[in-house]
């Protein structure tokens, strides 16, 4: 079977090493062809053509139209192949990255070609900038990462037979010689590039109540403009009040060797697509603390994965908050959030909801911008009868004081053969085989209602001052 596989780029990151164990568990089945918009940043042992008119429109050089750009890349794969592929898997659709993109697919949908569509992102998603109104390609096949999403697009208006679910695959070391923490280990290891979304805000909290010589080692730091200024104030915060926390100890030191000098690790993420962060640790064998997020992880804990130390809010309560600062602030970025998605909101609608979240006794830390977040770990430093009441209304925090290997590891086990069992890549070549095969045979008739996606996705209970593209504390 001949197949293109298709994206923006090839850079080190999420798409590109799904893309890349896809190839690798699909080994002498099919014929694979990539092409993206700029040269690959990793390695590819498979051929490839750059057409740099699929790139992100920021990096973009040229002006040709998506007639244009689908032509070229009509001609690379029957130059290549010596005729049409059998089918083409397209990454990341609806992104919105590059305006022409959705045009582009839609050339080659109507060249005849079998396409399949794999979202790993919404634009609907907290991407109101890179949203474009155009409908998304009808009759055609797509693939999402997990059951949220799935459902989401059954009531946006796809039928089963032409949406797949697709998780990512979870591949070994090379030299898988990790084994359990020893019990002088005192990194408790965040893995992340540090964007405003990973909350690391949580992770600075999460040092107050950690054992005393033990410290928090978040990798790598951010690259937009944004995400640096927030991550070198939390820099300079954390230096100025002595807390047993270290930033980009990934930039210079081998992965691996940290996660060998871990004893645990941990996710504050407030937003994920798929939730790699929650699988990855098992294979480690390091226990996962921190936050939970239900909606992704519902289909980690129903294949029996135990996530049961996390914690899936962090609660606060609200007379240690500036509510009243906090409640117009999540009204302004709540209204702008949806104007931008051309959501009409009726007068008063927006202070009427945010009244209504603001009525409880306790707000999620999630939740909160960075000046927020830092008046209240200012707080619980000198206060020890405040840290004493979080710990009492989050009692999984306690765990951090007393964190032992030997206690985690039927715990550890039990996950990791879960995760090698469920997400290796044996199991997602047959997925990937079934699913080829219902997009080159099965004829579908389907749409997306997109007022329907911006519904889902911009719910106020999902909302995040973290989120929101201003930053308030500059």
């Amino acid at each position: 079977m001949n197949v293109v596989f298709m994206h923006y780029h090839f850079r080190s990151g999420g798409v590109t090493s799904v893309i890349l164990r896809h190839i690798r568990c699909l080994k002498g089945i099919i014929n694979p062809f990539l092409i993206v918009g700029e040269i690959p940043e990793v390695q590819v042992d498979i051929p490839y053509k750059v057409i740099p008119s699929l790139a992100y429109d920021r990096d973009r050089t040229d002006r040709l139209g998506p007639e244009e750009v689908a032509d070229k890349i009509l001609k690379a794969v029957k130059k290549h192949f010596g005729s049409k592929t059998d089918l083409y898997h397209i990454h990341n659709p609806t992104l919105g990255k590059n305006k022409n993109y959705i045009e582009v697919i839609n050339r080659i949908i109507e060249d005849g070609n079998k396409v399949l569509l794999h979202i790993h992102d919404f634009a609907e998603d907290g991407r109101a900038d890179n949203y474009q109104p155009q409908p998304y390609p009808s009759n055609v096949h797509y693939a999402v990462l997990n059951e949220r999403d799935y459902r989401i697009l059954k009531e946006s208006g796809l039928t089963s037979k032409g949406l797949h679910l697709i998780p990512n695959p979870v591949e070994l070391p090379d030299k898988y010689d990790i084994d359990y923490p020893l019990e002088s280990n005192n990194l408790i290891l965040y893995p992340v590039r540090a964007i405003r979304r990973k909350n690391i805000g949580e992770a600075v909290l999460l040092s107050l109540f950690i054992k005393a010589g033990d410290f928090i080692g978040i990798t790598l730091e951010p690259t937009s403009r944004i995400d640096l200024v927030n991550y070198k104030k939390w820099i300079g915060f954390s230096k100025e009040r002595g807390l047993p926390v270290k930033f980009g100890i990934g930039i210079n030191n081998d992965f691996m060797n940290l996660v060998k000098a871990s004893k645990v690790m941990i996710t504050t993420s407030i937003k994920e697509g798929f939730g790699m962060s929650f699988l990855e640790p098992w294979i480690f064998k390091r226990m996962l603390l921190g936050r939970i997020l239900t909606d992704i992880c519902q289909d980690f804990l129903s294949k029996g994965i135990d996530l049961s130390y996390m914690y899936g809010s962090l609660v606060i309560p609200t007379e240690l908050l500036e509510i009243e600062r906090i409640k117009k602030r999540v009204a302004e970025c709540y209204l702008k959030n949806l104007k931008s998605f051309g959501v009409v909101v009726e007068k008063g609608q927006i202070e009427v909801d945010t009244e209504a979240l603001f009525s409880r006794q306790a707000l999620d830390f999630g939740m909160l911008d960075e000046e927020n977040q830092r008046q209240i770990i200012s707080k619980l430093l000198v206060d020890n009868r405040l840290k004493n009441a979080i710990i009492s209304i989050n009692k999984k925090l306690g765990i951090f004081s007393v964190l032992n290997s030997s206690d985690f590891r039927n715990i550890i086990e039990k996950n990791r053969a879960i995760v090698e069992e469920e997400y290796s890549l044996k199991k997602i070549r047959g997925l990937l085989v079934n699913v080829y095969n219902s997009v080159l045979e099965d004829e579908v008739k389907h749409s997306i209602d997109k007022k329907i996606l911006i519904e889902e996705f911009n719910s106020l209970e999902r909302m995040s001052l973290l989120l929101c593209n201003r930053t308030y504390d500059q």
